[in-house]
């Protein structure tokens, strides 16, 4: 069996990447097709409006696992173009954008959540 190398992620011998960048895209795709959720309601509220606020930041553009789950949350919750929004993803969001507004500075659970699912410093 060959030996997979982890220097700048998994590779394979001749060097290639191990896993597609697009991975989770595919993933998302793939959850959207049968229905199962692959991110909470919370977490994409969450995610959604740490974005509103503080999505100044180039390391939001450039991960390509932000942009995935940005599309599917636009797709799964029908907030793309003028589709009209679900309404639990609505009144989620607008509590998580009422606690970001009253805020100087990001909170210790927005810094958190983007450190560990995308390794992103807001």
């Amino acid at each position: 069996m060959a030996e997979i190398k982890t220097i700048n992620g998994p590779t394979r011998e001749d060097g290639s990447p191990l896993f597609s960048k697009n991975l989770r895209k595919q993933w998302n795709e793939a959850c959207l097709q049968t229905g199962i959720p692959a991110l909470t309601l919370s977490t994409c509220a969450r995610i959604m409006a740490i974005l509103y606020h503080y999505g100044n930041n180039e390391a939001m553009v450039l991960s390509p696992h932000f942009r995935a789950d940005c599309e599917y949350i636009q797709k799964r919750y029908h907030i793309n173009g003028g589709e009209t929004p679900d309404l639990d993803f609505v009144e989620e969001y607008a509590e998580v954008n009422a606690l970001l507004e009253d805020c100087d500075k990001p909170p210790q659970w927005a810094t958190d959540l983007m450190k560990s699912m995308y390794n992103i410093e807001i």
